[in-house]
């Protein structure tokens, strides 16, 4: 999936991270203390921060092959940039 990231207020492209954009994927339960917070409690780890790779130098976002038994799952996105913040949730659904 291709993905851009833009300044709300001036429409500035912030995509790249060369910009100065960082990016966090959150995959897990958010749950407190989560002995694994890189992937989705209780499941395997198809959805996690190794199989779904976001490339900030080509605005594109790669989902794992495969999410084994589930039917969907969430992925949070969130994006800094000096002081702009934002986040967008991504839903990897069975196919």
């Amino acid at each position: 999936m291709r993905f851009k990231v833009q300044a709300r207020a001036s429409g500035r492209d912030l995509t790249s991270s060369a910009t100065g954009t960082r990016y966090t994927l959150f995959v897990g339960s958010g749950v407190p203390n989560d002995q694994r917070p890189s992937i989705i409690t209780g499941d395997s780890d198809a959805v996690s921060a190794r199989s779904f790779l976001l490339d900030a130098t080509q605005g594109a976002i790669t989902a794992p092959d495969s999410i084994a038994r589930r039917n969907y799952a969430r992925v949070i996105v969130f994006f800094r940039n000096g002081d702009l913040v934002g986040w967008r949730e991504i839903v990897v659904i069975h196919r």
